[in-house]
């Protein structure tokens, strides 16, 4: 089991330029996939989508690569433009020529790069062996995250086991309470349904009061939502303790159903204690759902 936070990263070098890649993983229903890339290698975006797409099945990943000239530490080195350079010199030298003066009209190099455009800024051609050193790049970076994830999803394996633990505990404690309900009514039930009968201008004999308090149990019985929920518990955890890496979309579903049934059995219990039960397992399934959603 996989969480879907992590970050990975790597510096690759290739023939001219270096690559720092970094790879940062955070949650998301979806398979979501943001890149950052220098223009330059937008022609490789497709490639690196797909590389990408290998390693993640969910969350949303954002790829990041910063590209530098080998030694230069810049993405585009400076190229002095000579067909401008000579034709500075030669109008230089007219200025010069037209005022007499007996001194250059430009002397320092400083005076030279102040001179608009002439230099021109170009990127050092992108290798084959540069595209392989960036592939190698995000790759590590892919896998360095990925393990951090796998490293994750042990620890929230762990959390998710000892919650649905205290569930089940939750769960034993409402059987036991609804199976020790006795069959005769008792006296605050007695007097509920004299009540009800007595409203509706009908005998309040010992035969019909039995019929009203079987019907009050078979109304408030819990037992196939108790059969459910024991069913979905050992499904989620045989889900846990599998090979599948991506499997947060089924624990999502089956927090859902948990929760569902646990809201039925509150609505239909008539005892005050399987409430309180149910109030904790309902925190509890809360809980195991907020740890669900970081899982891959």
């Amino acid at each position: 089991m996989q969480s879907m936070t992590g970050f990975g990263s790597c510096l690759e070098h290739g023939k001219g330029w270096e690559f720092q890649v970094s790879v940062k993983a955070v949650n998301g229903r979806f398979f979501d996939l943001k890149m950052q890339l220098p223009s330059f290698l937008n022609q490789h975006e497709s490639s690196l989508r797909k590389l990408v797409e290998s390693y993640f099945e969910r969350g949303t990943i954002e790829l990041q690569v910063r590209a530098s000239i080998k030694k230069l530490g810049v993405s585009k080195k400076p190229v002095l433009n000579l067909e401008l350079f000579d034709l500075y010199h030669n109008e230089l030298k007219k200025i010069q020529k037209n005022l007499n003066a007996k001194t250059p009209m430009v002397t320092q190099i400083t005076d030279w790069l102040a001179l608009p455009d002439l230099f021109n800024f170009e990127s050092v051609e992108v290798s084959p062996t540069d595209v392989k050193a960036l592939t190698v790049a995000v790759q590590k970076a892919c896998q360095e995250c990925l393990a951090e994830r796998t490293r994750e999803g042990s620890s929230l394996k762990k959390d998710l086991l000892l919650i649905i633990k205290l569930i089940n505990q939750e769960l034993s404690a409402i059987k036991n309470l609804s199976l020790s309900w006795g069959q005769d009514p008792t006296p605050a039930y007695v007097e509920r349904i004299t009540n009800y009968l007595e409203k509706k201008g009908l005998e309040v004999s010992e035969e019909r009061m039995a019929e009203e308090w079987a019907y009050f149990r078979e109304k408030a019985a819990i037992f196939e939502e108790l059969q459910r929920l024991t069913e979905h518990l050992d499904h989620f955890k045989q889900i846990l303790n599998s090979d599948e890496a991506s499997c947060g979309k089924k624990l999502d579903f089956y927090t859902q159903e948990l929760l569902r049934e646990f809201n039925t059995i509150g609505s239909k219990t008539l005892l005050a204690q399987v409430t309180r039960h149910v109030i904790e397992s309902k925190n509890l399934v809360e809980r195991l759902r907020e740890q669900v959603q970081n899982v891959q």
